[in-house]
């Protein structure tokens, strides 16, 4: 995702170096337009998003609504077409596989609007 994506007028962004420690993006609903997450680690990882308030989030006991798989020493840029709709907030959390909460750490760049 180019830069200039990351700067369209009404959005807001959400950068951070994200762990198995929940981190809220927003708590209220949004639409996620782009993600951006950096693996610098020697293993797989994974960054688990929560259609929740933070309050409702146990990494590794509840169940992410959406996964993003990122490989050992890589990184992924997505832009989506249609935004991804939360309804109640964003939380995330970057952990060793799907859905447990085995710390992996990220650098990762969401850029959201309501």
């Amino acid at each position: 995702m180019a830069v200039e994506d990351f700067n369209r007028v009404g959005n807001k962004h959400f950068s951070a170096i994200t762990n198995a420690t929940k981190a809220t993006v927003i708590a209220a609903s949004c639409l996620i337009d782009g993600i951006y997450i950096l693996n610098e680690m020697a293993a797989d990882s994974y960054l688990q998003m929560f259609n929740k308030l933070a309050a409702d989030v146990s990494v590794g006991t509840t169940v992410p609504d959406f996964v993003i798989g990122i490989e050992a020493n890589s990184s992924r840029d997505i832009t989506f077409r249609k935004p991804i709709g939360f309804s109640i907030g964003l939380v995330i959390a970057s952990t060793t596989e799907r859905g447990n909460s085995t710390l992996a750490t990220c650098e990762t760049l969401i850029t959201y609007g309501s």
